[in-house]
C-alpha cells in the first residue's frame, strides 16, 4: 500500500502552501480545525424519523393490521424537510391506504390521505354538515387559519341528491387585506358517508404580501382587458352529447367514436389565463409578462405564390426528391445520404418517400429530414438540427427577420394553403426555454399561422414552424383535418356579444402569484375572470355554451 503523506492530503484540502510544506505536528492541529470548518456544514433534520412516525400515529389512528409500505424525506428548493409515512391494507381487493407528511422543522401535519372502507356506503351526512365537520376539524388544528380564510362554493356537481356517500372537498381560501389570495388556502375533504375528514392539506405562503394600496374599479378593468384582448368570431370543435342505450341507438352505433361538429362562437382571442394588475390596470399574463392582442394577426405579403401541380400518379423517388430538395432548399450538387420508402395496405395510409441530408455548417455537420408524400406530392414532415446535439445557436435575427424567414417557409411548403391561414402575432414566441440575446433576439423563434375557414379562426387547426437563430427552419407540426363546415348566419354581432360575455363573466379581484422563467414569483394584487375554456357564446343563438360539447350553460 503506497504511503499517504499529510502534505499530500492537505494539497486535496486546498490548505495553503506554506502549511502544506511544513507537515508538523502544529499542521495536523490545524488540519483536524479545519475538517469540521469544511465537512461540518452537513444538512441535519431537526425532527428524526422516530419522532415524525410518532406524530403521524398522532393524526390518525392507524390500524393494526395495516402495514407500513413506504417511508420518504425531501426537502424542496426553499429549504422544507418533510417525512411522509404510508400504509396500507394487506387485504386483497379492498380499500386500505393512509398517508402522512410531517413537517420535520416544527412537527406540524403538511397533509394526509386516509382512505379506508369505512368512508364508504350510504350517504348519512348533508353537505350542510360536511362542511362544518371540516370547519371544526380546521379550528381544532388551527383556529388562526379558520379567521384568515374564507370557504370557496362547491361545484355544482356536488349535490344532496344522490344516495351514496362521496368525497366532499372544501377549500378554504385565504383572505389578506381583505382580498382572497388564490394561490394559499386549506383543503379538507370529508366523506359525507363516515362524517370523518379523509384528506387533509394546505399552502400557505411566509413572506410579506404586498399592501394592496388604491385600486381600480371593475368596470374600468373590464374595459382595458376587453380593449386589450377582447373577443373575437371563429370556429370551435364540439362533440355533441351521444344518446344514453336505449334511444334507438345500435350497439355499434353506441361504441363508436363520436363525430365532433364545427361550432361558430365568439370567445377572447386569448384562451389562456390574462389579469389585470388592480393598481396600474396592466393587462398580463400569469408570468407577468404585458398581453395585448390588439392587431393581432400579422399581414402577411404573400405576393406571387406558385401551387405545384399535384401528380397523376404516385411519385418516383427522382421525382420525389427534386421536390423535396426544392421544398428544403437544397443545392443540387448534395445528394442525400439515406433514402427510405414506406407503403402500407391499410386504410387512411399514404406511401411516403423519406430523404436524409448532411449538410456543411461552419466547420459541424446539419442533418436536414423530410418526407414527401408520394400521393399530393407535399410535404409530410421535416426536421433540421446540428450534428452535434444541444448546441444552443447565437442569436443573430431579430423576431421580425426570423417571420419574414417563415413566410417564406410556409409559401414554399403550404403554396396551396397561403390563402387559408392567418400568421398569429401571440404565436411568434421562443421555441425552446433559452435566454434572449442583445436586443431581444433568441436563438429559436415558433410562429403559428392558424387556419381561416370561411375568413374566421379555427384554432384547433394550423401549422407551427420553428425558425433558429440563422433563419433556417427547423421543423413544423400541423393539423389539418378533412371537416365539412356548416353553413354560418350570425345572430349576434361582435358588440352585443362583447357586452354580453363581459357582463355575464364580472372580473374579480385577488392576490395571485405571477410565476418567473426562473421559477420564482411574485405576488401581485389582480383583476380576473372565468377561465375562457369554461364558456363561450354561441354566435348564432347568442347563448352561452360550454365549449366541448356546445350544451347551453345554466345560470
Amino acid at each position: 500500500m503506497s504511503r499517504i503523506l499529510i502534505s499530500d492530503f492537505l494539497y486535496y484540502l486546498e490548505v495553503p502552501i506554506v502549511i502544506r510544506f511544513f507537515p508538523s505536528f502544529l499542521t495536523l492541529v490545524i488540519l483536524l480545525t479545519l475538517i469540521p470548518a469544511a465537512w461540518g456544514a452537513q444538512l441535519q433534520t431537526p425532527l428524526k424519523k422516530e419522532k415524525a412516525m410518532e406524530l403521524a400515529k398522532k393524526e390518525i389512528k392507524v390500524p393494526a393490521d395495516f402495514k407500513l409500505y413506504r417511508t420518504t424525506f425531501s426537502m424542496n428548493e426553499k429549504g422544507v424537510q418533510s417525512w411522509t409515512f404510508q400504509w396500507m391494507t394487506p387485504k386483497p381487493n379492498q380499500i386500505g391506504n393512509i398517508i402522512i407528511s410531517i413537517d420535520a422543522s416544527d412537527g406540524k401535519v403538511l397533509s394526509f390521505t386516509w382512505r379506508t372502507p369505512e368512508h364508504t356506503g350510504l350517504k348519512k351526512y348533508s353537505l350542510k354538515e360536511a362542511q362544518n365537520i371540516a370547519k371544526n376539524f380546521l379550528m381544532a388544528k388551527d383556529p388562526s387559519m379558520v379567521k384568515e380564510t374564507k370557504v370557496d362554493p362547491l361545484p355544482k356537481i356536488y349535490t344532496d341528491n344522490n344516495k351514496d356517500g362521496m368525497e366532499v372537498p372544501f377549500r378554504f381560501t385565504r383572505i389578506v387585506n381583505g382580498y382572497p389570495y388564490w394561490d394559499n388556502w386549506v383543503d379538507v375533504n370529508v366523506s359525507t358517508a363516515s362524517g370523518k375528514v379523509v384528506s387533509y392539506s394546505f399552502m400557505w405562503d411566509h413572506e410579506p404580501i404586498p399592501a394592496s394600496g388604491p385600486v381600480i374599479n371593475a368596470d374600468k378593468a373590464s374595459a382595458i382587458i376587453n380593449a386589450q384582448v377582447g373577443l373575437e368570431l371563429g370556429y370551435l370543435r364540439i362533440f355533441p352529447e351521444s344518446p344514453s342505450k336505449g334511444e334507438g341507438k345500435s350497439k355499434e352505433s353506441l361504441n363508436q367514436q363520436p363525430q365532433y361538429q364545427l361550432l361558430p362562437a365568439y370567445y377572447p382571442k386569448s384562451m389562456f389565463p390574462t389579469v389585470i394588475d388592480a393598481i396600474y390596470g396592466d393587462v398580463m399574463s400569469t408570468d407577468g409578462k404585458p398581453v395585448s392582442l390588439i392587431g393581432s394577426v400579422y399581414k402577411m405579403d404573400l405576393g406571387d405564390v406558385v401551387i405545384p401541380k399535384p401528380p397523376d400518379r404516385p411519385l418516383h423517388m427522382e421525382e420525389a426528391l427534386a421536390r423535396a430538395a426544392y421544398m428544403a432548399d437544397i443545392p443540387s450538387d448534395i445528394k442525400p445520404h439515406w433514402v427510405s420508402y414506406n407503403e402500407e395496405n391499410a386504410a387512411g395510409f399514404q406511401p411516403i418517400w423519406y430523404f436524409t441530408w448532411d449538410l456543411p455548417n461552419e466547420g459541424n455537420k446539419r442533418r436536414f429530414s423530410i418526407g414527401i408524400n408520394a400521393l399530393t406530392g407535399e410535404v409530410n414532415n421535416l426536421e433540421s438540427y446540428d450534428a452535434i446535439p444541444y448546441i444552443v445557436p447565437v442569436p443573430d435575427l431579430s423576431e421580425e427577420q426570423a417571420r419574414e424567414a417563415a413566410i417564406k417557409y410556409f409559401k414554399r411548403l403550404f403554396p396551396s394553403k397561403v390563402k387559408e391561414v392567418q400568421l398569429e402575432k401571440n404565436g411568434s414566441v421562443i421555441a425552446q426555454d433559452y435566454t434572449s440575446g442583445a436586443e431581444g433576439k433568441r436563438p429559436f423563434y415558433q410562429f403559428q399561422f392558424t387556419r381561416l375557414i370561411n375568413g374566421h379562426p379555427f384554432r384547433e387547426n394550423g401549422i407551427w414552424l420553428t425558425i433558429d437563430a440563422k433563419g433556417r427552419i427547423m421543423n413544423f407540426y400541423s393539423t389539418w383535418e378533412n371537416i365539412q363546415v356548416p353553413r354560418f348566419e350570425a345572430g349576434i354581432s361582435l358588440e352585443q356579444a362583447t357586452q354580453k360575455y363581459y357582463k355575464k363573466n364580472p372580473l374579480e379581484i385577488g392576490y395571485l402569484r405571477l410565476y418567473k422563467p426562473d421559477g420564482n414569483y411574485e405576488i401581485r394584487l389582480v383583476y380576473r375572470m372565468v377561465p375562457p375554456s369554461e364558456m363561450v357564446i354561441n354566435a348564432r343563438t347568442g347563448q352561452f355554451v360550454i365549449p366541448h360539447n356546445g350544451i347551453p350553460v345554466k345560470q
